[in-house]
């Protein structure tokens, strides 16, 4: 019969304290690839709101005549097939046989390089602009969107080509950057302006609802 092995206490007290060590280096490790992963970091808690343009902004431009309008770089359309005239107001499409306003709408009017206008859709008789927390808006859900991320000066840090109806992981992954302050969605076909992403801050018994 084999005798047992015993092993002096000194040499126990070594090896636990090797292994501490080697844990507290994998705690290190862990942290340190956190920070080389950097702002992508996606805070899977984060909520966003969708908002978008308020319709007061081009609300006289409906008692307009057509050389009026001109003048202002707009002009009536009447929707001849839906989806494709997407509002910006409501976030969804206008049905077919609807006059909207095409105008050119200021989307990015921060001073920096990319101070930007285009063409948008509008439709009339709405009082307030559309917002869309933690969803996507239907018009926005139908097609391929750039989304492109914005740091507090207005200048472009990121952009990301999304299928719409699975952009939700992607604003998350763009929101939960240090450097990013709001998105902007475009339709990525046109290039056009679609609506503004903003960080949604909680309160803590809103987060846990």
């Amino acid at each position: 019969m084999e005798e047992p092995i015993t092993v002096p206490w000194p040499a126990l007290f070594v090896w636990a304290r090797l292994n501490d060590l080697r844990a507290s280096i994998g705690v290190r490790d862990r942290h340190r690839e956190a920070r080389l992963r950097g702002p992508s970091h996606w805070n899977r808690r984060m909520s966003f709101v969708i908002t978008g343009i308020d319709p007061a902004t081009y609300v006289d431009y409906w008692a307009l005549d057509d050389a009026s309008l001109a003048s202002r770089q707009a002009i009536r359309v009447v929707a001849d097939a839906s989806p494709g005239y997407p509002d910006r107001i409501t976030l969804d499409d206008a049905p077919v046989g609807e006059t909207v306003l095409l105008v050119n709408h200021l989307h990015q009017p921060g001073e920096s390089p990319y101070r930007a206008s285009g063409a948008v859709y509008l439709r009339s008789g709405l009082s307030e602009a559309s917002r869309f927390i933690d969803a996507i808006p239907p018009a926005l859900a139908r097609r391929t969107l750039s989304m492109r991320a914005y740091d507090m000066s207005h200048r472009l840090v990121v952009a990301e080509l999304v299928e719409g109806r699975d952009s939700a992981a992607a604003i998350g992954r763009l929101l939960g950057r240090a450097d990013v302050a709001y998105l902007h969605a475009h339709y990525a076909a046109y290039g056009c302006f679609a609506a503004r992403v903003d960080r949604l801050e909680r309160t803590p018994i809103e987060a846990r609802a």
